[in-house]
């Protein structure tokens, strides 16, 4: 890294070559700005779905547990996922939860609640997409093309969209980020130390504990680069640290009685780490291969030409979040391809830096190009235009062919019709069903909540013996890859055969965890469990096992709805 500061001359050259932005081109920015926010507002209508005359708004299933927790935070009963219930901690993002709660506080329908937290996830990417545009400006002078790329890519980037629109606090610690490292470069440029960096790093482990990743990656980075200010940089970090981090740790013990989440229990013990990391690359690399590997280089190549701190400060806040997602496996849903939801996070400064990189390129061909032969200025800007749009369509390359529809929603976004089925069994369940009924669940979300049953939790997220029992091998073919992240771990024994839930709603294990449409086809190990103490229900074409002896199903509504042997 440098000793000094080597880089300033290079930005003062940079900014030389373009002219400050104009009036129109902050009108352009509005615009663009203006169509991402109808855009995020048509994605969300996408996710939503009619129910009895009643239009209901829902998000991403593991932000649905999130606000079970909210919601009987709310109703003053603790963070807990069951009413009545000792507390487990089956979340990784305090800060959000605590938020959701107090959304549960506004005077809006139970089937509107999630809109809020939708909404706040689209203002959170409007914002981000400012702050990538002042990032970008500043590491490039005022390139044009390289606030344009950066902003356009961030802005229709299907994952990133995908999982901050439907409720996960990535929305927020996306715009954390950048803004963290926008001001990590102030400060590097001036030579001053920002106390708001540390503020924003210590509220990004609030929203998500990992996030303390992100935080030592910027301390360690500051602290070898910026020789005047590094021990400021130390102790600013060591006690941003230790107020945020240590606090979660203490409030945990104190109200959980554990040293960590459930979750790293349920996902990081039990399975060998060479096998985890093993599965970690391999699906890092199938995001790289979709991406384009020539493209996922860009940004390395220009910034190894370019060995400026700043560039390199993005670059390696990148490379610990890629390190970091391959350590712990990756995520349960890479099948839909794209930046995992702890990738996505630093996908904005990615592409910042790749549009730093063709802006570089661009100047090079224009005067090593155009001005030769005498080309016209629009020639070149056209090209650029071609070149940004064939970069949107490759970088949403993911599921093997360019996710065009999902883009442009002509279908609806990934996992939003699984939901329409959880949202349905809630009412469903809840209408055969006393109060003190409960059900067993594999989407821990969405069904629970709608239901307002108490619900078993048959994978261990909420659940503290699942999660610290042993690893299981499932039959589903997407266990063939060696490791799948919080769906390895589950006890029928105990789930079914020792705490007797009324209803059964799913069971691991099968092709797919929908509902099962026999007995039959029930997995083995839960067989012992379900013969012969439950029953077969169709319920207009909603399919759950209901107990035979259990007192708290409505018999009067179920009993006509029984599926005999053979059907």
């Amino acid at each position: 890294m440098d000793q000094g500061r080597p880089d300033d001359s290079r930005q003062i050259d940079d900014r030389s070559r373009t002219r400050p932005y104009g009036r129109e081109r902050a009108v352009a920015l509005w615009v663009l700005l203006a169509c991402f926010l109808l855009y995020g507002g048509l994605f969300i209508y996408r996710t939503s779905m009619v129910l009895l005359g009643t239009r209901i708004f829902t998000l991403f299933d593991d932000a649905m547990i999130s606000m079970r927790y909210a919601r009987n935070l709310a109703q003053g009963h603790g963070l807990v996922w069951n009413i009545g219930s000792p507390p487990i901690e089956g979340y990784t993002n305090l800060l959000w939860v605590l938020y959701m709660a107090m959304v549960h506080l506004f005077p809006v329908p139970e089937s509107k609640l999630a809109l809020v937290v939708q909404l706040t996830g689209l203002a959170g990417l409007g914002a981000n997409l400012l702050m990538v545009r002042k990032l970008a400006q500043r590491l490039s002078g005022g390139s044009r093309v390289a606030v344009w790329f950066a902003i356009v890519l961030t802005a229709f980037y299907l994952p990133l969209n995908n999982w901050a629109l439907q409720g996960t606090e990535v929305s927020v610690l996306a715009l954390i980020t950048t803004a963290s490292l926008y001001l990590a470069v102030c400060g590097l440029e001036s030579g001053r130390t920002s106390i708001g960096l540390y503020g924003l790093l210590g509220i990004a482990t609030l929203l998500r504990i990992d996030a303390a990743l992100l935080l030592l990656a910027i301390v360690v980075f500051l602290f070898l680069a910026d020789h005047r200010n590094r021990w400021k940089h130390a102790i600013l970090g060591s006690i941003t640290l230790l107020f945020f981090v240590g606090g979660q740790t203490l409030f945990r013990l104190l109200y959980y009685g554990q040293l960590l989440p459930n979750t790293y229990y349920l996902k990081l013990t039990g399975f060998p780490a060479g096998a985890r990391v093993a599965r970690g690359a391999k699906v890092f690399w199938d995001f790289v291969y979709r991406f384009n590997p020539v493209l996922f280089l860009l940004p390395f190549a220009g910034t190894l030409q370019r060995p400026i701190r700043t560039l390199s400060l993005l670059l390696w806040v990148f490379c610990c979040q890629c390190a970091y997602s391959i350590y712990i496996g990756g995520d349960a849903w890479e099948a839909w391809g794209g930046a995992n939801r702890f990738i996505c996070i630093v996908m904005p400064i990615f592409f910042v830096l790749m549009g730093i990189t063709v802006s570089d390129a661009g100047a090079y061909l224009r005067r090593r190009v155009l001005a030769a032969k005498r080309l016209p200025q629009a020639a070149g800007q056209a090209g650029m235009v071609l070149l940004l749009a064939l970069c949107l369509a490759q970088v949403n390359l993911i599921r093997g062919d360019p996710k065009l529809a999902g883009l442009l929603l002509l279908e609806k976004p990934m996992e939003a019709w699984g939901n329409v089925w959880a949202v349905t069994m809630g009412p469903v369940t809840q209408a055969v069903t006393t109060e003190d009924a409960t059900i067993a669940v594999v989407w821990a979300g969405s069904l629970p909540y709608f239901s307002h049953r108490p619900a078993i939790d048959l994978l261990g997220r909420n659940d503290a013996r699942i999660a610290r029992g042993p690893v299981r091998i499932s039959p589903d073919i997407r266990q063939r890859i060696g490791f799948y992240p919080g769906h390895m771990k589950w006890d029928y024994a105990y789930s079914i055969g020792e705490l007797r839930p009324d209803v059964v709603s799913q069971l691991w294990g099968l092709p797919d965890p929908l509902p099962y449409t026999t007995l039959e086809s029930v997995p083995p190990e839960a067989r012992p469990y379900i013969e012969d103490n439950y029953l077969l229900v169709d319920l207009d074409g909603y399919r759950l096992l209901v107990r035979k002896d259990s007192p708290r199903i409505l018999w009067p509504k179920v009993n006509r709805y029984i599926v005999r042997a053979g059907e």
